[in-house]
């Protein structure tokens, strides 16, 4: 395995500048933050000519990677959001319309009946162990 700066020499052969990103500075990023392969996958988005990039510097692909974590963490609080309303909407409708709850577990377990097997192999896990003990 190549240390990070054997990886920065890798990068600067392939024509990846460090003009607006200093090599210490990518080191310690790539140390410190990140890794190099998911950090240089950003690369393949930028143009070559004669096998090297061209007005790349690694501030781009740390940018990008910058960019790509605020999705990423952004688009798990939406889902997560997305996830909690859907749930509270769905017991507020079984309140209000006095459905019984049992009758849907009834009806999901005859249309799944494979979950009764998952849950026999996951009853001795520490957390289904818990919460089936509980319910």
């Amino acid at each position: 395995m190549l240390k990070t700066e054997q990886l920065i020499d890798k990068l600067k052969s392939k024509g990846v500048a460090f003009q607006e990103c200093t090599v210490e500075d990518a080191v310690s990023f790539l140390n410190e933050h990140n890794y190099y392969v998911k950090v240089t996958a950003y690369k393949a988005n930028f143009h070559k000519h004669n096998g090297k990039y061209v007005g790349l510097d690694f501030m781009a692909l740390k940018d990008l990677s910058t960019i790509d974590m605020y999705l990423r963490r952004w688009i798990i609080s939406a889902s997560l959001s997305v996830e909690h309303s859907l749930k509270v909407n769905i017991l507020k409708d079984i309140q209000e319309k006095n459905i019984d709850e049992f009758n849907i577990v009834s009806e999901y377990i005859a249309k799944y009946p494979r979950i009764i097997t998952e849950l026999d192999n996951r009853r001795s896990t520490a957390y289904v162990k818990t919460l089936l003990g509980k319910y």
